[in-house]
Formats: structure tokens, C-alpha cells, sequence
């Protein structure tokens, strides 16, 4: 009734636009894009009184980033004249199963664990370096040119300060 009025779209209308989404032709996903897939199920107690006929449902989505990955072979989507059920069904939208096979070596049992007290220096020493020594650290590490030695750096950096 709604939609004879023009409020919103018939049922038939809504059909038609999704059996032209699902016929259009697949995005483009550029491979240094980032696809995650994120699903969540939720389970609906029809009659929650007497606990019976749940309902469980999941669904998911398809993220990816950035945005600019993902291309269109066309800006139009071709609009369906007639819901032809034979088309759609048509291994359109059909995600076919495939089956986990173990192979040998895997398993929890092939699990290294390490020590992750050996990673935090304040386990190793009585006191935890300060940005200041990170800093001159790092510029060691990497070689940079024109880096003093420790005394001298720590001349430079504390030479505004006042030790009264």
C-alpha cells in the first residue's frame, strides 16, 4: 500500500534491484589493498516464552582499505527488466565449500612459546633507559654523522638547565 502511494519501494522493485547488484559485473580489489572480513551471528527467540524456535542467523562483511583499491568496471549497474529466478540461481552469489585438510606438521603441538620476560629491559636492569638515552642510542645504531659521544651529547641536551 505504502508503495502505491510513493513512499517507498514495492517488494518486486527491491527484488529486481538486487538480482541486478548480484548480475553486475565484480569490483576490482587491487592487490596492495587490505580485505578483512568481519561476521557476527545473533540467534532470535521467535517465542521466548517456551524457549523454542530459535532462530540463528551470521552475517558478515567485507572490508577493505583503502578506498581507492577498489575499481568498477562500470559506474551504471544494468537494471533487470524481469526477475528471472533461473539467472540469478545461476552460480551467481554461490560461495562454494571448501573443506580444511590437516597436513602434517601443524598443530598445537608444533607451537614454539619463548620467554617474553627476556623482551623488557626493566626485568634485566634496576632501572628503565630514559628517552634521552634511547635517543643517543638510536643515533649510534644508525650511524648518523656529527653524533657526539655520550658525555658531550649529554652536555648538549643539558646545557639550558640550571643544577642549583
Amino acid at each position: 500500500m505504502l508503495s502505491k502511494l510513493g513512499i517507498c519501494s514495492s517488494y518486486n522493485d527491491v527484488q529486481i534491484l538486487e538480482a541486478s547488484l548480484i548480475m553486475a559485473p565484480p569490483e576490482v580489489i587491487e592487490p596492495r589493498a587490505f580485505c578483512q572480513f568481519v561476521f557476527d551471528n545473533c540467534d532470535l527467540n521467535v517465542n521466548s516464552i517456551d524457549g523454542y524456535s530459535t532462530f540463528h542467523n551470521m552475517a558478515g562483511i567485507k572490508c577493505i582499505t583503502p578506498a581507492t583499491s577498489i575499481t568498477y568496471p562500470s559506474d551504471v549497474i544494468q537494471r533487470r527488466e524481469k526477475l528471472k529466478k533461473s539467472a540469478i540461481v545461476d552460480k551467481k552469489g554461490i560461495v562454494e565449500l571448501r573443506v580444511f585438510e590437516k597436513k602434517d606438521g601443524m598443530g598445537l603441538k608444533n607451537l614454539l612459546f619463548e620467554n617474553l620476560d627476556d623482551l623488557f629491559l626493566s626485568k634485566k636492569y634496576n632501572e628503565v633507559p630514559s628517552v634521552y638515552d634511547v635517543l643517543w642510542m638510536c643515533g649510534k645504531w644508525k650511524t648518523f654523522e656529527n653524533i657526539a659521544g655520550w658525555q658531550g651529547y649529554m652536555e648538549t641536551i643539558t646545557s639550558t638547565e640550571s643544577f642549583d
